[in-house]
């Protein structure tokens, strides 16, 4: 395994844990196979009660822990920052598995990066039945698989830089990935395409925007990071994946707490608007779009729960910010039927038919 040049390269890796027990060895084992060995792990187990204390015993020495009781997310992520004392930080979760070279490459590609704050990659997806896709940014976020040349409509400037050195086998032929870098503030503020475990950065960073926000929880938390690093300086991007994105059942049922997701998502957005109006007043349109987009999603997600909040959601969403969608009607719909129509409707083939979505 390949050292590192020297000290001043040095990597942590952060990983926040709660309830990981089944996922947590393979996530630390990947990173311990990394070509270019971090400086340190540092686990946060954020108050699980499972098993995830005695899988964090088995590997001893090679990781520190931090223990402490559940603050979600971003208190996790907090910690484990605050904690770290190499030069650079990577970010992983507990349950996603990193390629050997991730470490080794985007080291690589904040050096060819001049003043990047951030650097992400693709990435790829899988579950308990084996591979999903081999790429799966544009399919997790929107605001890539919406743009007319996905990433490189985002980041303008692509340069291709060789990677060979970044792989355990010292006599591999020469191998090039590209790395795409600019100014995303603005584009990052409307819609995230920057996927947090898989991001690097300077520790300095830290010192500059500040660490993140204890204002939101889960992926709000992570946008406002990533959007306050981008104000910062440039970030870049590796077209490669470099992480193995787990899709878990537990995932999948955390869908029942998509309008407090998307709730955090409008405060956020909301946030950026009063800490940078130029924002808002250069892209009215944009600001209001993003903001109904986001309601119409809350709407929809609670629409089965509550549909008299789901009606004042989508409302909000249609009169105070102008946005009417396809989904804007399937949600009237959903709220306007009657249950037993509706779930007559659900349960006929549903992918043959509009209405079809309406339990989406």
């Amino acid at each position: 395994m390949p050292t590192l040049p020297d000290r001043g390269d040095t990597i942590s890796v952060v990983i926040p844990a709660y309830n990981a027990d089944r996922t947590l060895a393979a996530a630390i084992e990947s990173v311990l196979a990394q070509t270019l060995a971090p400086f340190e792990i540092i686990v946060v187990n954020d108050g699980s009660s499972d098993g995830t204390a005695e899988v964090l015993a088995g590997f001893g020495g090679q990781i520190h822990v931090i223990d402490q009781p559940n603050g979600g997310l971003g208190s996790a992520r907090r910690a484990g920052v605050a904690a770290a004392r190499g030069r650079f930080i990577a970010l992983m979760d507990a349950d996603d598995i990193c390629r050997p070279e991730r470490l080794a490459v985007q080291l690589s590609a904040l050096r060819a990066v001049p003043g990047a704050t951030l650097c992400g990659s693709d990435f790829s997806a899988f579950d308990a039945h084996g591979p999903i896709a081999h790429s799966y940014s544009s399919q997790y976020f929107s605001t890539i698989a919406q743009a007319p040349h996905g990433i490189a409509s985002l980041l303008a400037h692509r340069q291709s830089i060789d990677i060979s050195h970044c792989f355990a086998a010292r006599d591999r032929a020469s191998l090039c990935c590209d790395v795409y870098a600019g100014d995303a503030y603005r584009a990052l503020a409307f819609g995230n395409f920057l996927h947090p475990p898989t991001l690097m950065f300077p520790r300095e960073l830290i010192a500059k925007i500040g660490s993140f926000s204890g204002e939101n929880d889960g992926s709000a938390c992570d946008w406002d990071f990533i959007v306050r690093a981008a104000r910062a300086g440039p970030v870049a991007y590796v077209a490669r994946a470099l992480l193995a994105y787990r899709i878990s059942p537990t995932q999948k049922s955390a869908a029942s707490n998509a309008a407090d997701n998307m709730i955090r998502n409008i405060n956020t957005l909301k946030q950026f608007g009063r800490r940078d109006q130029e924002l808002v007043q250069s892209n009215p349109g944009r600001f209001h779009t993003q903001l109904g987009v986001f309601y119409v999603s809350a709407a929809d997600a609670v629409a089965d729960g509550s549909r008299l909040l789901s009606l004042r959601l989508l409302a909000r969403s249609m009169i105070a910010h102008g946005h009417v969608s396809r989904r804007s009607m399937i949600v009237l719909l959903k709220i306007s039927m009657p249950t037993a129509l509706l779930s007559a409707v659900r349960r006929r083939r549903p992918e043959a038919s509009a209405l079809g979505t309406l339990g989406a």
